[in-house]
C-alpha cells in the first residue's frame, strides 16, 4: 500500500464555544490535514478520542498484519514439511486467523 500518508501523525482536539469538539489528524512532517471532524457534545469526548488514537495507530497496525500473516504463512510451510499430511485449511483457528489478516490487509489496501 502506498497511497497513505505515511505515519507519524497527531491528533488535535478543540472544545468549541457551543460545547462540541472539533478534531482532526495531521501528518507531523509537513502539518497537512489528514482527516477532520466534529461532535456536537463533550459525552463523545472519550469515544471520539479513542477512535482518533486507533486512527493514528493504523498504519502501525497495517505493517504488524503483514508481518504476522508472513509469519504464519511460514509456519504452515514448516508444519507441511515435518508432516506432509498437515493441511493448513483443516488448523482450524491458526487458518481462520490467517484469513482474517488476509481480509484485513485487503481492505486497507483497497483503492491503491
Amino acid at each position: 500500500m502506498s497511497g497513505y500518508t505515511k505515519e507519524p501523525w497527531i491528533y488535535e482536539m478543540e472544545e468549541t464555544f457551543t460545547g462540541g469538539i472539533l478534531y482532526d489528524l495531521r501528518d507531523t512532517k509537513n502539518g497537512s490535514l489528514l482527516w477532520y471532524g466534529r461532535s456536537a457534545s463533550l459525552e463523545r469526548r472519550a469515544e471520539v478520542e479513542a477512535n482518533a488514537l486507533l486512527a493514528i495507530a493504523a498504519p502501525e497496525l497495517l505493517e504488524a498484519c503483514r508481518q504476522q500473516h508472513k509469519a504464519i504463512d511460514t509456519l504452515f510451510a514448516m508444519l507441511i514439511d515435518c508432516d506432509k499430511t498437515f493441511l493448513p485449511t483443516r488448523s482450524g483457528k491458526p487458518w481462520e486467523a490467517f484469513l482474517a489478516g488476509n481480509a484485513a490487509i485487503a481492505e486497507a489496501e483497497k483503492g491503491d
